[in-house]
């Protein structure tokens, strides 16, 4: 125990300052330890230490985001939205609040915040196209294609060689045919309440009677000739050959290709019709 006397208030202060600085307490320091912390996985010392930061209304730089982090990983998301939304208010041209609340809020299936967040990050960051394919998927998952193309575009004007997006960006562009070929058959109404099937060759073909009034996809070629595929289910003056040299193109990721069809019948016949091979 260290005792100081000092008839000289001024000096005192200082001399307290001086040890606070030389022991690890001052709030460099001490935020210094707890982004360490984080890093080791310390959460619960980076909280009592990022809490002493951030309580009586003491603004360090930084701090109530790290907190945020801390009691995310700690597990409790509550106390970390609310530190994040205090580092959004505190600093709000910053994007990493953003993106951190976006993916909370994402984990917690609530989709419109985390949106919301998603597209601060992307406007306040606008190179980075991370925030971007966060959209993308969310507007996949609920179905909205055209604003997926376009996020995926914008991804496409800020890195030109993604692969990835314009994979995705010729899928929609196939699904957008598909949808016009639906709808010019069946109509508006009748093409909406048609959905994707999840199926494999074999359970087709087992069980075909289980996929009709859906859209299925088919393996390769060979497979389908072998099957007895009848060119009657194509569109009239179109064969399979045709439809492979005009989609033929380098896939990295897939072995074969698919070949999807309405399944109209429950069977591969005249009750079907081809909308697209990939």
């Amino acid at each position: 125990m260290i005792v100081i006397m000092c008839a000289n208030p001024r000096l005192l202060l200082t001399t307290l300052l001086l040890l606070s600085s030389c022991n690890g307490s001052s709030p460099d320091r001490l935020f210094k330890k707890a982004t360490a912390n984080i890093e080791r996985g310390r959460y619960a010392e980076a909280i009592e230490q990022l809490e002493t930061l951030t309580g009586k209304q003491q603004t360090y730089p930084g701090a109530h985001y790290y907190l945020g982090i801390a009691y995310n990983f700690h597990g409790d998301q509550p106390l970390a939205m609310a530190a994040l939304e205090t580092a959004v208010a505190q600093s709000p041209n910053d994007p990493l609040p953003h993106a951190e609340l976006g993916k909370i809020y994402y984990n917690r299936n609530q989709l419109d915040s985390a949106i919301s967040h998603f597209r601060a990050w992307a406007r306040l960051d606008p190179k980075n196209n991370k925030p971007l394919f966060q959209l993308a998927g969310i507007y996949l998952d609920r179905k909205w294609y055209d604003l997926a193309y376009t996020t995926f575009k914008k991804i496409t004007i800020i890195d030109p060689d993604n692969a990835k997006a314009r994979t995705f960006m010729n899928d929609l562009e196939a699904k957008a045919r598909e949808r016009a070929l639906l709808v010019n058959k069946f109509g508006r109404d009748r093409a909406n309440d048609i959905q994707d099937a999840s199926v494999s060759d074999v359970d087709f073909f087992t069980r075909p009677q289980d996929y009709k009034g859906t859209i299925i996809e088919l393996g390769s070629l060979q497979y389908l000739r072998k099957n007895r595929f009848q060119s009657s289910a194509l569109p009239e003056g179109v064969s399979i050959t045709d439809h492979f040299q005009i989609r033929k193109k380098p896939m990295r990721y897939r072995s074969t290709y698919r070949i999807r069809f309405y399944c109209a019948e429950g069977r591969l016949d005249r009750g079907n019709f081809l909308l697209s091979a990939q």
